[in-house]
C-alpha cells in the first residue's frame, strides 16, 4: 500500500502535485502496489485556486490508474 500525503503550493504547484502523482503512480504499477490512499482536501473541489485544480488533477490520476485506491477529503 502507498499513501499518498505529498503536495506543494508554491508556484510549481502542478508540476510537483500532477506530475509527481503521476510518477508515483507508474513506480507503484510496476512495484505491484496493492492500493494507493491519497490525503486530499475536503472542499477542495469548491476551491477556484491553483492548488485545489492540482490536487484535482491528482485525484482523476489515480481514481483512472488502474490501480485499488482511496481518496479522504
Amino acid at each position: 500500500m502507498v499513501v499518498h500525503a505529498a503536495t506543494g503550493g508554491n508556484r510549481h504547484t502542478w508540476q510537483i502535485n500532477v506530475e509527481g502523482t503521476r510518477r508515483l503512480l507508474e513506480a507503484a504499477r510496476q512495484a505491484g502496489v496493492s492500493h494507493v490512499v491519497y490525503i486530499s482536501i475536503v472542499g477542495i473541489d469548491k476551491v477556484p485556486y491553483a492548488v485545489g485544480k492540482a490536487k484535482l488533477a491528482c485525484e482523476e490520476l489515480i481514481e483512472h490508474s488502474g490501480l485499488p485506491w482511496s481518496i479522504l477529503r
